[in-house]
């Protein structure tokens, strides 16, 4: 009975003095000043019982030696927000932190994150990093992804229904197929490699951002309208598109011999978009009826 009794007793004194690995002493010294450390600095380990029941974490700024691991964090089990931001951090691994809706990551020189069954994610923000690849497939509920200058060749976001934002600028991304993204409104992807872009989403109508210039090899853009397209996206005021890209409802069918011979003058419009009638010294773009168009002047 008395030992027992013992066991019993040392039953809240072993739970409480269950400790986290934690071995980048810098990560360490930000938990203990805030915390949830075990009052003993440099000793690569802080109480469990201080961090599984955080639902945010921001290290946000300079600590003259930055954060090199986050090693420990899939301890951080309730974590929903976390924001780490100007590290020196080459990888990390949160796929244990199940309830995270929102991951904030600028600047870290990360070459891989790992978000593999983070079901409640909505917002991701990897901009500023060094990441080739990453696999969101099990991230239905994204809807706004940022992973601008970076390194990225490839980017799946057909699981992505929810996405309504996508910034994706100064990457090496060649082909980007977002007709699967309903929601999307507001899409960046200049600077990038590609040389096929799909966005017949049945929403372009509602797009508040619309910039893909920068892509040498882009000379087909697939959308919704033609029309609506040339007349909201393809003008320089906007700096949407490159001159020689243009707009159709099926980059696939169409071939230049195609818009060579069969294409018809639609309109001409100046700069600004509005209908215009030809006239010399004025640079003015005419626009076809195949969606493509051609900025011309006439010197006289």
């Amino acid at each position: 009975m008395k030992k027992l009794l013992l066991i019993l007793l040392c039953l809240p004194v072993i739970g409480f003095g269950q400790k986290t690995y934690v071995p980048d002493n810098m990560f360490e010294y930000c938990l203990e000043g805030m915390g949830m450390g075990d009052g003993v600095p440099l000793n690569d380990s802080v109480f469990t019982s201080a961090v599984d029941t955080l639902s945010l974490l921001d290290i946000s700024f300079n600590l003259g030696t930055p954060i090199g691991n986050l090693i420990g964090i899939e301890d951080f089990t309730n974590l929903q927000r976390l924001e780490i931001k100007f590290q020196n951090i080459d990888s990390v691994d949160l796929s244990n932190n199940y309830f995270l809706n929102y991951i904030h990551l600028r600047d870290n020189h990360l070459m891989y994150v790992n978000v593999q069954n983070l079901s409640n994610l909505s917002t991701l923000i990897l901009d500023e990093n060094q990441i080739s690849h990453i696999d969101l497939t099990t991230n239905p509920q994204i809807n706004y992804f940022a992973c601008q200058y970076n390194n990225i060749n490839s980017l799946d976001l057909s699981n992505q229904t929810y996405l309504q934002g996508l910034h994706c600028w100064d990457n090496n991304i060649s082909s980007l197929d977002l007709s699967n993204n309903i929601w999307l409104t507001y899409l960046n992807a200049e600077n990038n490699s590609l040389t096929e872009l799909d966005i017949r989403n049945g929403n372009n109508l509602q797009f508040t951002e619309f910039k893909v210039q920068g892509n040498d090899d882009l000379y087909c853009i697939d959308v919704d309208n033609v029309i609506w397209s040339n007349n909201n996206w393809n003008f320089l005021p906007n700096n949407n598109i490159s001159p020689w890209t243009y707009f159709s409802e099926n980059c696939n069918s169409t071939s230049i011999q195609e818009q060579t011979i069969n294409k018809e003058l639609f309109k001409v419009t100046d700069l600004l978009g509005r209908e215009s009638k030809p006239q010399t010294n004025t640079p003015l773009i005419e626009i076809y009826n195949d969606g493509s168009t051609e900025k011309k002047i006439i010197i006289e």
